[in-house]
C-alpha cells in the first residue's frame, strides 16, 4: 500500500489557469511553499504576499500564522470568497475575524498573471482591465498540490518482479492517488484496510446501510430487516407526535 502523500507545486500551477504562473519558482529564496513556511527553511521578509487558489484553509492559515508573527501580510485569491470552504466546517466566521484582527490585507477575485522580483502583477478575474501591483519581500505560493506517486509507478513498472516476490497487488491511496481533503484521505486508508481481503480491493464495495423506521411494524421492509420475528413488539410512537407528523419527517 503506497501512501506517500502530496506536495505543493513550486511553479504556481493552479486550478484557475491550469498552467504555471510566469516568474513563479519556489527554488528562489524569496518564494516559498506552505511546507517551507512551516519548516522555516527560508528567511522571511517583512512584507509577505500569500497567493492561494485552494479556497480552503491553507492560504488563510499561512496568512494567519505570519501576521501573528508580526509580518505585513497580503492574501490574494481568484476565489470569490476568502477561505470559502471553511463555511462547510463552521470555521469561516472565526477565521475571518482573526484575519481582520491581525490586519491581513485581503484581495478576493484577483488572479496573479506574472511575478517579478519584489512585485506581483494581478488582475480582477471578471474584468482584466482592473489590474493590481502588489509589492512584497517574500511570496508564498499556495496553489495546486501534486501527488507523490513516483514510487507507485516504479513498482507497477515491473509486474514480473512483483509476482516473483509474491506481491499480489499494489494500491495507491490518499493524497498520493489524488490530492484531497484530510477526511477523504483518512477514509481512503480506512476503506482499503477493511476491504483488503475483498476480490478487488482497488474497487470500493457498496455501502451497507441500516434503515431505521419510526412507523409501526406493519412496514414490510422493517420486518425483513429484523428477520420477520413475530415476537418483536411494535415500535412505539413518539410521545405527543402523531403518525402523520412522523410520516412527514421520515419522508
Amino acid at each position: 500500500i503506497v501512501a506517500t502523500g502530496c506536495r505543493f507545486a513550486t511553479d504556481g500551477l493552479n486550478y484557475y489557469s491550469h498552467a504555471p504562473i510566469p516568474g513563479a519558482d519556489a527554488i528562489c529564496d524569496w518564494q516559498l511553499t506552505p511546507d517551507e513556511v512551516v519548516l522555516g527553511t527560508k528567511p522571511l521578509g517583512q512584507r509577505v504576499l500569500v497567493f492561494e487558489t485552494e479556497a480552503y484553509f491553507f492560504g488563510a492559515s499561512v496568512a494567519q500564522k505570519l501576521a501573528g508573527e508580526g509580518k505585513d501580510v497580503t492574501l490574494v485569491t481568484p476565489a470569490a470568497k476568502i477561505a470559502g470552504w471553511l463555511e462547510y466546517t463552521l470555521e469561516h466566521t472565526m477565521m475571518m475575524k482573526e484575519l481582520y484582527r491581525l490586519g491581513v490585507e485581503m484581495h478576493p477575485l484577483t488572479m496573479v498573471e506574472r511575478i517579478d522580483p519584489g512585485v506581483c502583477h494581478a488582475v480582477n478575474v471578471y474584468h482584466s482591465e482592473l489590474s493590481h501591483k502588489f509589492e512584497f519581500d517574500t511570496l508564498v505560493l499556495c496553489t495546486q498540490r501534486l501527488s507523490n506517486d513516483e514510487m507507485y509507478w516504479d513498482l507497477r513498472a515491473d509486474e514480473q518482479r512483483l509476482a516473483s516476490e509474491g506481491i499480489k497487488g499494489v494500491y495507491l491511496i490518499g493524497d498520493a492517488c489524488a490530492p484531497m481533503m484530510m477526511y477523504e484521505a483518512i477514509f481512503d486508508g480506512h476503506r482499503l484496510a477493511r476491504e483488503i481481503d475483498s476480490p478487488d480491493p482497488s474497487m470500493p464495495l457498496p455501502f451497507v446501510r441500516e434503515h431505521g423506521h419510526w412507523l409501526p411494524a406493519r412496514d414490510a421492509a422493517h420486518r425483513r430487516i429484523i428477520g420477520d420475528r413475530s415476537d418483536v413488539p411494535e415500535p412505539a410512537m413518539l410521545s405527543g407526535v402523531g403518525s402523520g407528523a412522523i410520516q412527514g419527517v421520515t419522508s
